[in-house]
């Protein structure tokens, strides 16, 4: 299409007074249809530094696309910045935009359902929401990069597990099976070392494999609705784990609350000294429990059950950090329990104590 005065028509709209008067400095760069974007950027940065009569960086003729990316960013449009001077969001030239767009080819999020089982470029979250067949499957097994994966369809579900094998994901950080028609969960579990969270609410799973152990980056673990009650001693190998929630609640036919339950932990809590939130443990060991969370100092959430009366003054004694407590109890000196409790922690934002 050459010879219709493209050109001339880019250079009267470059060189129009309007234009100019808009933007503090410009460059005019001719583009062949063979060009390389290394060579682009060069002679456009060359030209932004030559507007300001700034010098031109030394060795950007060695530099490569990525690098060459970040030199023009003191000339974005509309930048605003934090009280460190970092950009926190600005415009940017159009060049610039085709450029930021070809290196974010990643996907953001990639979604299965009836109309779309099929998986095309890449991607790094894999969402189920309905319906699958074993092309789908076979595609997600290959794709190692994968980062998170969440199941909303509860068909799916047994084939997705049956079928795909966790050492294939060795990268991914977010495991949810909320709801899930899950009834166990294989050793191979422990192969997520990147694992940050893993949700197995209101599924059927009774008991976590030793394995989960090795899942030493795991930071939430939601068990809230599913029959698990007990946890393995390997949990307590998990340093930088920080939120336990594992309770449940039974109702009545009206709504209205009849108990809750929680988790067995043995020996070693103590030393998960990264644990913030822990609802609900059994209070079963007694002081050896309580002792244990004594040591837990940035434990700011707890709830607890089968709380004893006697076991009231060393919990006030040992844990100082708590900012909100819910206790259950099926002790009868539960009054006594509360007032002493109360009275002791006069700081928590949050209190409850009830009998079950």
């Amino acid at each position: 299409m050459g010879g219709l005065g493209k050109t001339t028509l880019a250079k009267n709209v470059y060189d129009n007074k309007k234009v100019v008067e808009r933007f503090v400095c410009r460059a005019w760069i001719t583009v062949s249809q063979s060009f390389k974007m290394e060579m682009v950027l060069q002679n456009m940065i060359k030209k932004f530094y030559k507007a300001m009569k700034e010098p031109i960086p030394g060795g950007m003729d060695a530099m490569d696309e990525i690098s060459l990316i970040g030199l023009p960013k003191k000339y974005l449009e509309d930048k605003s910045v934090d009280d460190r001077g970092r950009i926190r969001r600005c415009k940017v030239h159009d060049l610039m935009r085709e450029i930021i767009l070809k290196k974010a080819e990643l996907s953001f999020c990639h979604f299965l359902g009836d109309e779309d089982s099929s998986i095309n470029g890449k991607f790094r979250r894999v969402s189920v929401q309905k319906g699958t067949n074993t092309i789908a499957v076979e595609t997600i097994n290959r794709n190692a990069q994968i980062r998170s994966l969440l199941l909303f369809d509860m068909d799916a579900v047994p084939m997705l597990l049956t079928s795909i094998s966790f050492t294939n994901f060795k990268l991914l950080k977010v495991l949810d099976f909320e709801d899930a028609p899950l009834y166990s969960v294989t050793e191979d579990l422990g192969n997520l070392f990147h694992l940050r969270y893993l949700s197995l609410r209101g599924t059927k799973v009774k008991m976590l494999p030793k394995s989960i152990g090795k899942l030493q980056n795991l930071q939430t673990l939601d068990l809230k609705h599913s029959p698990v009650d007990a946890l393995p001693v390997e949990i307590t190998k998990l340093k930088k784990l920080r939120h336990i929630l594992a309770y449940s609640y039974q109702l009545n036919t009206e709504g209205r609350f009849l108990t809750a339950s929680g988790v067995h932990i043995g020996e070693g809590i103590g030393s998960m000294l990264d644990l913030q939130k822990l609802c609900y443990v059994e209070a079963n060991n007694g002081r050896g429990l309580i002792e244990e969370l004594g040591k837990l100092r940035q434990l700011r959430r707890l709830g607890i059950l089968n709380l004893m009366e006697e076991d009231g003054p060393s919990m006030c004694a040992s844990m100082k950090y708590l900012q909100s407590l819910v206790i259950f109890s099926k002790d009868d000196g539960i009054p006594n329990l509360q007032f002493n409790l109360a009275h002791r922690w006069r700081c928590l934002l949050g209190f409850a104590c009830s009998k079950t």
